[in-house]
């Protein structure tokens, strides 16, 4: 090869150098959150065949009905699945309700940044953490955007427990009825009173009365795909 065409080849390699270099300064250079925003969208939407679904945060909440013994009918008795002391007096479970609570539906908005707060706010704004449950008798469907049950009749403190599995816990209620109510919700707060909530679902009435016990669980569960 001769020294000309070395020359022009070394030149060429140099100015497609310098053209890729001002297209990446050109990009990276504002560098602020805006522009890191869109570089991030952009990438996340190009890579969504490969990413479909890097981590999962689910609830399964379940809530039980229990009451006396002395003050079931003939059928409930029958029909009661299984039979406990609480607070010192007998009682049966009379019925049982499960639902998986997903990221897209009912798990809000306002729990889902949260727990951004939660896991990376070193500051004194940082959120509290979702320790209390409430019940309520509204059955509106809930949506990403609810901040509140529909109509919350009870809220009381629950209990943490980190549960074996990697990435699940357990958040357990429970409610000692003192009046009649047909409950159709339920939710996670961050407060005993307004605060924020996490998740809110609805149910199947259960028409519970003085003297009843209602237990609620939550099992939040933050796991990778299989």
């Amino acid at each position: 090869m001769s020294l000309k065409k070395s020359v022009r080849r070394l030149v060429g390699w140099l100015e497609r150098g310098m053209k890729r270099w001002l297209f990446v300064r050109g990009v990276t250079r504002p560098l602020g959150h805006e522009t890191h925003r869109k570089m991030r969208s952009t990438f996340v939407e190009t890579e969504h065949e490969r990413f479909k679904e890097p981590c999962t945060v689910f609830v399964l909440r379940r809530i039980e009905v229990w009451r006396p013994v002395e003050s079931l009918t003939p059928e409930q008795f029958k029909d009661a699945k299984t039979f406990a002391f609480i607070n010192g007096v007998e009682k049966a479970l009379i019925d049982v309700d499960e639902n998986l609570l997903a990221i897209d539906d009912l798990v809000v908005d306002s729990g889902l940044n949260d727990l951004c707060s939660q896991a990376f706010d070193g500051s004194g704004a940082r959120k509290a953490v979702f320790n209390y449950v409430a019940i309520g008798t509204s059955g509106t469907a809930p949506a990403n955007t609810d901040t509140a049950l529909g109509a919350e009749v009870m809220r009381v403190s629950g209990t943490y427990a980190k549960d074996v599995p990697v990435g699940e816990c357990s958040m357990d209620a429970t409610f000692n009825i003192t009046a009649t109510y047909a409950l159709q919700e339920c939710g996670l707060f961050n407060a005993i009173s307004g605060g924020d909530m996490y998740c809110r679902d609805t149910y199947t009435t259960k028409n519970v009365v003085s003297g009843d016990t209602v237990k609620v669980y939550y099992t939040p569960k933050m796991q990778r795909p299989a």
